[in-house]
């Protein structure tokens, strides 16, 4: 927020966020500027990849179709035009310890009729660190994700709708942790721990909906 504060008091052209443990793929700005002239978007995010070898951290990997247009991205991998920041929007102190409060802040922006878009060409890397590494961080990195959600949500579409959206992705979680149980008898250990990331969001967001959230950053 304080780095909003600045921005807006400042006239650039691009505003870009990247996370500070990340190196920036030396065609990222190119990349970037060609989707803006080939497009309407009005934000633009990109993958964040990992030079870590770890299932755990692999799997966590956001994959989305070139070009697509998309409802949030996050501040690890994303630049957007500097009229996009002409309101009052701030990432939301409620989620300061939870996480998740850069997808609350560009649904929100979504929202307001900005145009999103997702560009697989502009990477970023990320320097993982090895206490994230192992399955039980995996495990709380995916309740968190369903837990918050909850909260996303309702802040972004209101309590009712908020509501609906949460038992819809509680749902299609399910079924995809039921299809990857399947499918991990056939003793795939990718599978199975796709199992475990979904099953686990299943449960995240059982526990918000019933009040609870995990602060992962406490």
């Amino acid at each position: 927020n304080k780095a909003l504060k600045v921005i807006r008091k400042n006239n650039y052209k691009y505003i870009i966020f990247f996370d500070d443990d990340c190196e920036v793929d030396k065609k990222w700005f190119t990349e970037m500027i060609k989707m803006f002239n080939k497009t309407n978007a009005d934000i633009i995010g990109g993958p964040q990849l990992t030079f870590s070898k770890s299932i755990f951290s692999q799997l966590l990997i956001r994959n989305e179709k070139h070009g697509i247009k998309t409802s949030w991205v996050s501040t690890n991998n994303v630049i957007m035009k500097s009229y996009v920041l002409k309101n009052n929007l701030n990432f939301s102190k409620k989620l300061n310890l939870i996480g998740g409060e850069d997808q609350l802040f560009f649904l929100n922006l979504n929202k307001m009729g900005f145009k999103l878009r997702w560009n697989a060409k502009a990477k970023v890397i990320e320097n993982v660190k090895k206490n994230r590494e192992n399955l039980l961080w995996f495990v709380k990195r995916n309740l968190r994700y369903g837990t918050s959600a909850n909260l996303i949500f309702r802040e972004v579409y209101g309590f009712g709708i908020g509501l609906a959206l949460s038992f819809l992705k509680l749902i299609l979680d399910f079924f995809k942790s039921f299809s990857y149980l399947l499918i991990s008898i056939t003793f795939s250990k990718k599978n199975f721990y796709k199992f475990v990331m979904y099953f686990c969001r299943t449960l995240g967001m059982i526990f918000g909906l019933l009040g609870y959230q995990y602060n992962e950053y406490k």
